[in-house]
């Protein structure tokens, strides 16, 4: 039985109401169950968007840009494993 496909994932940082980088965690939900997991990447709370659970890609931090990337791959693998398990 494939998990993914019972649940569903986000992105969001550990604590968005700070002044400094903050974590950004990969939360799994599957009924009352719940799974965080660093993904090891810091960002500002400033940059983050809430609502899209990505980077507010900007051409003065073109790190950002790189984030976001990493973001969507994660997802995408994600979808992957969840179609094809």
């Amino acid at each position: 039985m494939n998990l993914l496909k019972k649940g569903n994932f986000s992105f969001n940082l550990k604590e968005a109401n700070t002044n400094s980088a903050t974590l950004i965690y990969l939360i799994y939900r599957s009924g009352s169950d719940r799974f965080k997991l660093s993904i090891s990447e810091k960002i500002h709370p400033t940059f983050w968007n809430a609502k899209r659970q990505r980077a507010k890609a900007n051409k003065a931090y073109p790190e950002l840009v790189e984030l976001n990337y990493l973001l969507d791959n994660i997802d995408s693998d994600i979808v992957k494993k969840s179609q094809y398990s």
